[in-house]
Parts: structure tokens; C-alpha cells; sequence
């Protein structure tokens, strides 16, 4: 016994390294991710619950040697239960995920204790070994499952949960009658005309912004909206238009929010939220500063970002020379793509602050690296252009150096 609790102290400090719960974190945390996607494809689901299997594993150490400890739910467990409700998710996918660190722990325990030295009686080392781990997750799966139970009960209560039951059913191509429908959507009109916004916090913390952000939305417009909540750091919005001024009710910073074009009916509610999923989902791409994307302006992009491959041999074929990643080209570019835009040179100069003569050299080098007048393929530059200054080249996707 005095040799396996030696072993035990010197398990603990070797365990506790930085290196080492390092290890640890990534391999339980690649196990529970292996069997839970609805965890895997939440980003920040799969953040918190790396955090999470560090500062279990780091609680637990912590008392392995104190056989009177008791196991606790630390912080970051507590909040996983708490995003698994938020996010609608059953309580399977909590389970599921308890499951697999379970296992996985086993096997490591087996391979530890395969490890200890012949004077420590290994049987015994691992009945301890697992009694002590077996008890300690015992304890936090049921602690888990308490708050998972009472924050789903608060939800359902709030009547969020069967809302977005709703409309995800309406979403996933579900046609319920639409009297029946306007009345489980409180009042919502679904056969009438639609805008749909997805609001979304650029951080975990931003997630405050969103509820004062919807209800500035909401007050703006005339009649009935929609407002549903599906967990994490969004906000799904129906309205019957967009507001005025839409951009000075949204905050200067840690919300984008995407709309979709209004449209009519239940295909027109499903239709306007896909495309405001797809232009917010390009808006987190771009990485641009902006606050509010209109789908309208993002059309074409979110076809050509359903295959980047395709699209980026379709810019560099069509620029050449000129879609190559260097300051000087940059600006050619940018001032070829507002000569498009506004189909003026002296709208240009007066967009960059500079001279019209400028932007007539600007244009003559874009030329002469096309290899031929703008005029000759005005939309393809157009729409090559508008690509890479969403999406820029890497250097591995660059055209050859001329």
C-alpha cells in the first residue's frame, strides 16, 4: 500500500505538468467530439468543452490524494450543461459525451497503471485508480444533468423552446396548416411577407448585444415579427420589412447581422432565413468590419463561395497578372473594381481622394497585366474582382509570378 500511494503522488505531479493535461485535454476532448457532432459542428460548444475536460482533469488530480474529497462540477461543466439546454439539444448529447469520457478514461487508466513498477500491485492500483475516477464522473454526469433538467425547464417555461421547435420544423420543409401555424408562432403571420435577419455576437461575450439589438429591430417596424432563439451566439428575426435606417439601430461593434430578400408564405420564410444564413455565413468569412450584410449585395458571392476551388480558378484565370497578392496591385484592383462600380472614373477619384488622371493610370496597368482592355470581359473582371476582395488569394493559390 505505501508503494502504490508513492506512486500515486508521483502519478499526480507527472499528470499535472502542463505538457501533460495538455495530452490529456486532447485526447478525451477528440473522444467526446468523435461521438457527439451536434458538439463537433458548434465551435464554440467544442471550445468550452476542451475547457472544460482540462479543469475537471485538473480538479481531479488536485484530489486524488485526498481519499475524503468529494467530486464538484466545476465552472466550466456547469456552463456545457447550461449551452447543451440553450442550444435545444436533448439530453442524450450530454450523456453521449459523459459516455465517451468515461471510456476513454478507462482505457487510459489501464494503460497507466500498465506502466507502474513491479513492487506496486497493479490490480489493486487500478481498482483504486478507477474506484476514485468512476465515482468522480458518477458525481458530475448526475450534477451535469441537474442543471441541464432545470435550465431546459426555464426555457420550455419561457415558451422559446417550443417556438423553435416550430420553426425549425418549418425550416427543415414542414408544412403545417397555416392557421395552426400562426397560432403556435404567437400570432405571427405566416402566410404574409417575410424578411428574415440572423443576429450574430462576433464573441462569446457579445451575446448581451443580441436581445437589445432584436428588440431595437423589432420596435422599428410596423406589425407582428418573429423572434427566435436557437442557442449560442445567435438570434433569428422574421419581420415584415427592415426598418429604416436599419444601420444606426445596430451596435458599432460585436454583432453582424445578414438579411435575407422579402418573400412570401412558408417558402418565403424558409427561403429569406437560408439566404440570410448564406450571407451571414459570408460575412464571418470576409472578416471586413461590417455590421449589417443584405443578402441582395451578397448574391453572387454566395454562389461562388459553394466552391472556392472553382471560383478562385475562375478570378485567377480571368485577372492573370493582376490577381497577383502585392501592395502595388492591390490598389489597381480596388480602383478597377470601383471604376466598375460606379462606371465613372471621375466617381472613382472622388471615392480614393485622388486625381482622375490617377485612376486613368491605374487603369492603363490593369490593362496591360490582363493582357487586354477591361472592356473586353467587363463582368467576368467584375465579378473576379469582387471575389478576391472578399476572399483573398493565399500564397499557395496564387497565379505564376510574371
Amino acid at each position: 500500500m505505501v508503494e502504490s500511494t508513492a506512486w500515486l503522488a508521483d502519478f499526480v505531479a507527472a499528470a499535472a505538468a502542463p505538457e501533460a493535461v495538455d495530452s490529456w485535454a486532447e485526447r478525451i476532448g477528440a473522444a467526446v467530439l468523435a461521438a457527439t457532432p451536434e458538439v463537433a459542428s458548434d465551435p464554440d460548444l467544442a471550445v468550452l468543452l476542451a475547457a472544460t475536460v482540462r479543469e475537471q482533469w485538473q480538479a481531479f488530480l488536485a484530489e486524488l490524494t485526498d481519499p475524503t474529497s468529494a467530486p464538484r462540477l466545476v465552472p466550466s461543466a456547469e456552463q456545457v450543461a447550461l449551452e447543451v439546454a440553450r442550444r435545444h439539444l436533448d439530453l442524450t448529447v450530454l450523456l453521449t459525451a459523459y459516455r465517451a469520457a468515461q471510456g476513454e478514461t478507462w482505457a487510459y487508466a489501464t494503460e497507466v497503471v500498465a506502466l507502474a513498477p513491479p513492487e506496486v500491485d497493479g490490480g489493486a492500483l487500478l481498482v483504486e485508480l478507477w474506484s476514485r475516477a468512476g465515482r468522480w464522473l458518477d458525481e458530475v454526469t448526475s450534477a451535469s444533468i441537474v442543471v441541464h433538467q432545470a435550465e431546459r425547464r426555464r426555457v420550455e417555461h419561457s415558451g422559446a423552446a417550443h417556438r423553435y421547435d416550430v420553426v425549425r420544423a418549418v425550416l427543415d420543409g414542414e408544412e403545417p396548416e397555416l392557421r395552426e401555424l400562426t397560432i403556435a408562432l404567437g400570432g405571427y403571420p405566416i402566410e404574409g411577407t417575410h424578411r428574415a435577419l440572423v443576429l450574430r455576437a462576433l464573441a462569446p461575450g457579445g451575446t448581451r448585444l443580441l436581445e437589445p439589438t432584436a428588440s431595437a429591430l423589432c420596435a422599428a417596424v410596423r406589425g407582428r415579427t418573429l423572434t427566435v432563439e436557437p442557442g449560442g451566439r445567435e438570434l433569428w428575426l422574421w419581420l415584415p420589412d427592415l426598418p429604416g435606417q436599419l444601420a444606426e439601430l445596430l451596435p458599432e461593434k460585436g454583432v453582424l447581422v445578414a438579411s435575407g430578400n422579402p418573400a412570401t408564405g412558408p417558402d418565403g420564410f424558409r427561403i429569406s432565413h437560408q439566404e440570410a444564413r448564406q450571407a451571414l455565413d459570408l460575412g464571418l468569412a470576409q472578416q471586413q468590419g461590417r455590421t449589417w450584410i443584405p443578402y441582395a449585395d451578397v448574391a453572387l458571392l454566395t454562389f461562388l463561395a459553394r466552391d472556392h476551388a472553382a471560383a478562385r480558378r475562375f478570378a485567377t484565370s480571368t485577372l492573370g497578372a493582376l490577381a497577383r497578392d502585392d501592395p502595388g496591385r492591390d490598389k489597381i484592383r480596388e480602383t478597377v473594381r470601383q471604376v466598375l462600380l460606379s462606371a465613372s472614373v471621375d466617381a472613382a477619384a472622388r471615392t480614393f481622394g485622388i486625381h482622375k488622371n490617377t485612376v486613368r493610370y491605374r487603369l492603363g496597368q490593369a490593362e496591360t497585366l490582363l493582357g487586354h482592355p477591361i472592356s473586353e470581359r467587363r463582368t467576368d473582371i467584375a465579378v473576379a474582382l469582387d471575389y478576391l476582395a472578399a476572399f483573398p488569394l493565399t500564397p499557395e493559390s496564387e497565379p505564376a509570378r510574371d
